[in-house]
């Protein structure tokens, strides 16, 4: 009778595991969901900072167009690549950071899949490792 008595609380005390583990699995889904937003959220910046630089470039074009009525083809030639540069490094800077950004999130993303996985693994593990220990002890008992 202790033996078994003694059974049900180690069949419990696996049980409450199973559970904690299900909630960290929880958890971990949620920041999972949270990190694939967040990757949405830098794909969005990305595209909108590509929108911006085709404006900028577009502003630029115009603006020099007026610079060469009031200094003429070589002035508007220099000044043109000059400020294509300068809009080009502004705008290749700001891709590499969300770039950067996002591959981050990506990378992060990949690791909690994988955690969750293994997780997912361990619960069910733990599970039919307690249901075969019980059918032990209850053949046990049984033979005895």
């Amino acid at each position: 009778m202790h033996e078994v008595t003694d059974v049900q609380q180690r069949l419990q005390l696996h049980e409450v595991l199973a559970d904690q583990l299900q909630g960290q699995l929880q958890q971990q889904q949620e920041v999972k969901e949270r990190l694939e937003q967040s990757v949405r959220e830098q794909q969005g910046v990305a595209t909108t900072l590509q929108i911006q630089h085709e404006q900028s470039c577009d502003e630029a074009e115009e603006l020099q167009s007026q610079l060469a009525l009031s200094h003429g083809r070589e002035e508007e030639a220099r000044q043109r690549g000059q400020l294509q540069d300068v809009l080009g490094e502004q705008l290749l800077s700001q891709l590499q950071d969300v770039t950067r950004q996002r591959d981050e999130h990506e990378r992060t993303a990949h690791e909690l899949r994988s955690a969750l996985a293994d997780l997912s693994k361990q619960v069910g593990t733990n599970r039919v490792c307690n249901r075969q220990h019980a059918l032990r002890q209850a053949l046990q008992q049984e033979q005895t």
